[in-house]
């Protein structure tokens, strides 16, 4: 155990030793190398960062945030506010500074003492820069390191005039890049309005046309570039968007998207999808943030939305039968049991008859009355046996034929009964 602390402090008086030289080697005014940085797991998260000018608060409410400055001005400041995520021993803080021709020209140290986990700490560091290179006026480039662990990279203007940029309809807590004739020149949080220095002329100013926000909203800024000539204020606006998720195991479904936030949506899903012979999906309702049984239905988009449309499988039941008409073919839903009768004697056309034998196909028995299941599609066949029989005749046949007999009946008695003339 003695050994091992004995080594974290050979390490740390490495680092120390490090960071100590390269100071020594800025002073001295000779050539910088860059210093290697391990991608490791950070004890620090990053809450907020600025260049700013005059004095720095505890609370940050007061400070004068800007993204430029002036060619004539003679340094810059910056700022970053910490917070700890482990508990961390005494360490050094690196600021690289670099010119827009991307030469690094100036390195800062600063200690700082322990942290434990939970504690914030604000940083600063400040170059000189500016007031010492003929050529400043550009894109400054800045690289924060908490000892080993890269912290930001920040970009700043140095120009002849100064021309505040602002950006509305983008919560606080996002940010968007701000691009001067396409190249990236800092960062701007939502609701923030900042000067940018800007050299003589007209510039092409920028900022994301898309910021993602949280799973299913983002911000967009329709009109997101503007020119820049002189000192005057350009606001960019975003508009909230959120997402319409439309889902459905069965059939086509319409409606997903992007919509401005307050929009009133429709969406529909197909109402009936044959998947197989005899099988189908019929619609049944809308879960999940939308309630309702109709196939299409319309919803408010005041936040991200998803809409589940729930199908119900149904099977269908064929009944073949040359003789009769067998009611009950038709879809059921599944699991519903359907009573199937047919007569036992059917008298045809022709005086002949039809007599019942069984149902057949997917079921087979003799009974007239067919209980189905409806747990998969149904064919049942009626099959049927013909016999030739005596005409059997109605009542209303039978009636004139009686009468008829008689008729001819009492005419052949009258023949032989009545005296014949001479």
């Amino acid at each position: 155990m003695i050994d091992l602390l004995k080594g974290l402090r050979a390490v740390r008086s490495f680092w120390c030793m490090i960071l100590t030289l390269y100071a020594l080697s800025a002073l001295s005014g000779s050539v910088y190398h860059p210093i290697v940085v391990t991608a490791q797991a950070q004890p620090v998260t990053v809450t907020d960062y600025s260049f700013y000018k005059g004095n720095l608060s505890s609370t940050l409410e007061s400070v004068t945030r800007v993204n430029g400055y002036l060619r004539n001005e003679t340094s810059a400041k910056i700022f970053v506010r910490l917070q700890y995520l482990t508990d961390v021993e005494e360490v050094v803080g690196v600021a690289r500074f670099y010119s827009p021709d991307e030469t690094l020209v100036q390195l800062r140290l600063a200690k700082y003492t322990p942290r434990k986990a939970g504690d914030t700490s604000i940083w600063s560091f400040e170059t000189d820069m500016i007031g010492q290179l003929k050529n400043n006026t550009g894109i400054w480039r800045v690289e924060l390191y908490h000892g080993p662990y890269d912290l930001v990279v920040a970009r700043f203007t140095v120009g002849d005039y100064l021309a505040n940029i602002g950006v509305t309809g983008l919560p606080s807590k996002f940010v968007t890049r701000l691009l001067i004739d396409d190249n990236e020149a800092g960062m701007i949080r939502g609701g923030e309005r900042k000067p940018w220095a800007f050299m003589r002329g007209t510039h092409k100013v920028a900022v994301d046309a898309l910021v993602e926000g949280e799973i299913g909203t983002r911000y967009y800024c329709y009109r997101n570039y503007r020119n820049v000539s002189a000192e005057t204020t350009h606001l960019f606006e975003y508009s909230t968007e959120h997402y319409l998720r439309v889902t459905s195991l069965y059939g086509e479904i319409k409606g997903s998207g992007w919509y401005q936030k307050g929009s009133n949506v429709s969406f529909s899903v197909e109402a009936t999808v044959y998947t197989a012979p005899g099988t189908r999906y019929v619609f049944s309702r809308w879960v999940d943030d939308y309630k309702g049984d109709s196939p299409r239905g319309t919803i408010i988009m005041d936040g991200a939305k998803n809409v589940t449309a729930v199908h119900r499988v149904q099977y269908q039941l064929k009944v073949i039968s040359k003789y009769a008409d067998i009611k009950g073919e038709g879809w059921y839903d599944d699991g519903v049991t359907v009573q199937l009768s047919a007569p036992s004697i059917v008298v045809l056309p022709d005086m002949t008859k039809a007599v019942f034998v069984k149902w057949s196909g997917d079921m087979v028995t003799s009974n007239t009355v067919l209980s189905v299941a409806m747990r998969k599609p149904f064919t049942v066949n009626v099959d049927w046996r013909v016999e030739a029989t005596q005409p059997i005749l109605s009542r209303e046949q039978s009636i004139p034929i009686a009468i008829g007999g008689f008729v001819l009946l009492v005419a052949i008695a009258a023949f032989f009964v009545l005296p014949k003339k001479k």
